[in-house]
C-alpha cells in the first residue's frame, strides 16, 4: 500500500504517541438500553479514556449514568443533556467537538461491548499507525443464515461492494483486520486527525444512518479503514423497531443519496445502483408481507423512488 503524505505523519505521530480512546454515545429516549451500554463500558478489561453521552431525550438519566460509572475511577464521564440537538448527525459532532482523545469510537445506545473490546480497539491503533479507522465486528452477525448473508453479498456490486455480513458471519475464524470501505455507524472509531479532514453529512430525507456509510466510503478513498475480528460488539436490536414504511425509506433514499455522491455515473455504476435497487424491492415485498403491510410498504416504495430520480435530475440544497 502507498503512503500518502498525511498518512505518513499520522503514522509518525502516533507511533510515539499513547493511544487514548473516547467513546461518544449518542441517545435519545431508551434510558434503559443506555444503562446496559454503560454496564458493559464499566465492565471493559481496559477502560477508555472518555465517555461522551449526547442524550436528546425530554429527561435526562445523568444520575444513573454516574452511579453505573462510579467504580470506573479512569474514566472521565461527560454527559450532555441535550434535548435541542436535532438529530444524530449533530449528536455526533457534538461528543467530537467534546472529546480530547487522540480516537473517538462511536458507538450506540443498544450496543453491548465485549469485555476486552476497548483492549483490542488500543492494541490494533497501535499495531496499525498507518490505519485511519476501525470497525468491530457484531457477534450476533454469526447466528444469520449463510443464505442471507450471501444474499446480501450479492446484491451489492461495484462501489456499492460490503463485506460486513460476511465479516460478523465469520469473526470467530479471523484472526487478522480485513481492509474494507465501509462500517457500520453503531460501532465505528476514527482517529482523531479524520475529522479536521471530513464532516458527517446530515442532507437525508429518509434517516441520518445512512451517514456513516457515506463518512466511511469518503474517508476509504484517501485513507485505510480496516474490520476488526477482535472488535467485538453485539448489537442487541439490529433491526430496530422501524415502521415498514420507515424500513423501505431508509434504504431507497439511502441508496440513492450515496450513488448521488460517490458512484461514478457510467455504464457499471448505474448497472451496481439500478442491481441494488432491484434487491430492496423484492426486500420491500418480503417486509411487506410479514408484517402484512404490503400495499402502504410498495407505495412507499415507489413514492421513494420518485423522489430520488427527482433529486439525481435536479440536487437542492436543502435536506435530502
Amino acid at each position: 500500500m502507498v503512503m500518502t503524505e498525511p498518512q505518513q505523519v499520522s503514522r509518525d505521530r502516533m507511533s510515539t504517541e499513547q493511544v487514548t480512546v473516547a467513546i461518544v454515545i449518542p441517545t435519545k429516549g431508551r434510558p434503559n438500553d443506555l444503562a446496559e451500554t454503560v454496564r458493559s463500558i464499566a465492565a471493559q478489561t481496559r477502560a477508555p479514556h472518555e465517555l461522551i453521552i449526547v442524550d436528546q431525550s425530554p429527561a435526562s438519566c445523568e444520575d444513573r449514568v454516574r452511579q453505573l460509572t462510579a467504580g470506573c475511577s479512569d474514566l472521565q464521564l461527560k454527559y450532555f443533556w441535550a434535548p435541542e440537538v436535532p438529530g444524530l448527525v449533530q449528536a455526533r459532532e457534538k461528543g467530537v467537538q467534546a472529546a480530547s482523545s487522540n480516537v473517538i469510537f462511536f458507538i450506540d445506545d443498544d450496543v453491548t461491548l465485549d469485555p476486552d473490546c476497548i483492549h483490542a480497539l488500543i492494541e490494533r491503533y497501535q499495531e496499525l499507525p498507518n490505519v485511519a479507522g476501525i470497525c468491530g465486528v457484531d457477534i450476533g452477525g454469526a447466528e444469520v443464515p449463510w443464505w442471507l448473508v450471501l444474499a446480501r453479498r450479492a446484491y451489492m456490486l461495484g462501489a456499492f461492494k460490503d463485506e460486513r455480513s460476511v465479516m460478523n458471519k465469520r469473526y470467530a475464524q479471523l484472526g487478522a483486520p480485513q481492509s474494507v470501505r465501509l462500517f457500520s455507524g453503531g460501532w465505528m472509531s476514527y482517529r482523531r486527525w479524520v475529522f479536521d479532514k471530513f464532516q458527517f453529512e446530515g442532507k437525508l430525507w429518509g434517516h441520518r444512518w445512512n451517514s456513516s456509510i457515506d463518512f466511511s466510503y469518503r474517508v476509504s478513498a484517501r485513507f485505510p479503514l480496516v474490520i476488526d475480528p477482535k472488535v467485538r460488539i453485539w448489537h442487541r436490536r439490529p433491526y430496530g423497531t422501524h415502521t415498514p414504511e420507515e424500513f423501505v425509506r431508509i434504504r431507497v433514499s439511502g441508496t440513492f443519496f450515496f450513488f448521488s455522491r460517490n458512484v461514478k455515473r457510467n455504464f457499471w455504476g448505474w448497472l451496481s445502483f439500478g442491481w441494488v435497487l432491484c434487491a430492496i424491492f423484492i426486500r420491500s415485498v418480503w417486509r411487506g408481507l410479514q408484517t402484512k403491510a404490503l400495499p402502504r410498504t410498495l407505495r412507499t416504495f415507489f413514492e421513494e423512488l420518485r423522489k430520488g430520480f427527482a433529486y439525481l435530475r435536479h440536487p437542492f440544497p436543502g435536506s435530502y
